[in-house]
């Protein structure tokens, strides 16, 4: 894209001697004859880089560039040069002072002028794309912090599973679903028997590890058959219901012999020990099988 260059001058044959040489040089050029029609033409167009004279009627250069630097936030980082034949210590501070990026002094060398647009443009972009990876990164972040407390609300932090309100909020859509539907939703809830018996006897972080293995075989469970009919991702059907309980939510329609044929494929995926601490353990899981009636009611 070239880049947009305003100059703000208010004589005309100065003027016109920077437009041309700047054209020539392949930038998109601006002009504004003083400094009130050159602070609405940077308002306006937004350029890349501006090149004002310093005395000027209506409005300074100086002027100018303190509107810019203090109420404009979307153009106030726009390099500002200041050409003008007022050569004294005084001018040039008052210039740096209030943000300008270089000081030139009339005549002008326009190959001294052109080498300056050019490094000044260059810098400018450097910090724009710096600024740019920034915000990207800034934005990355609170993507994750959001995806995070997302995962924190609606996750099982122990395995990884839905967790019992997530479970809620999808069996009520589910219902609403199945209702305008005239259909119905079939469910699965299973307990981890004599969790308890493991608790006292191994202690709590072996029974973690238990809940967490059993968690890991009903979605593999899940994942491997291909016969559970399913309205949505498989690994939304399943979550951690309770401190010993899972919960399958199955699609809307699902046949009680089909959830049968889950529970047992079930029952047997949990028939290998599992090994934990050391220690193989036979957890034995009970599963209660419940649908919805026919008219998908509230009863």
């Amino acid at each position: 894209m070239t880049a947009r260059i305003l100059c703000i001058e208010d004589e005309e044959v100065i003027r016109t001697d920077i437009v041309h040489e700047l054209r020539e040089a392949g930038y998109d050029t601006f002009e504004a004859e003083n400094g009130k029609a050159g602070l609405a033409a940077i308002r306006n167009i937004k350029p890349d880089l501006v090149i004002s004279d310093v005395a000027m009627p209506m409005m300074s250069g100086f002027e100018v560039l303190r509107e810019i630097r203090a109420d404009h936030r979307d153009i106030a980082d726009t390099p500002f040069l200041f050409l003008t034949s007022l050569a004294d210590r005084d001018s040039i501070i008052t210039g740096k002072s209030l943000g300008s990026d270089d000081y030139l002094t009339k005549p002008i060398d326009f190959e001294y002028l052109l080498a300056i647009v050019k490094a000044r443009l260059s810098r400018a972009a450097q910090i724009s794309a710096r600024k740019e990876r920034e915000i990207e990164s800034r934005d990355n972040r609170i993507a994750e912090a959001e995806k995070f407390i997302r995962d924190i609300r609606s996750s099982d932090l122990l395995t990884g599973l839905q967790n019992r309100t997530a479970m809620i909020e999808q069996l009520q859509k589910d219902l609403v679903t199945a209702r305008s539907h005239n259909s119905s939703i079939t469910i699965l809830l299973l307990d981890v028997d004599e969790m308890a018996d493991v608790n006292d006897a191994y202690g709590y972080l072996a029974g973690n590890k238990l809940l967490k293995t059993v968690g890991d075989r009903l979605r593999s469970t899940i994942n491997l058959n291909n016969r559970i009919r399913v309205g949505r991702d498989k690994e939304g059907m399943l979550s951690r219901f309770g401190d010993d309980e899972f919960l399958i939510c199955l699609s809307e329609g699902t046949e009680i012999d089909e959830a049968i044929g889950l529970a047992d494929s079930i029952i047997a995926g949990m028939s290998t020990p599992l090994l934990i601490e050391g220690r193989k353990l036979f957890p034995s899981i009970s599963i209660g099988i419940a649908t919805s009636t026919d008219k998908c009611s509230d009863t």
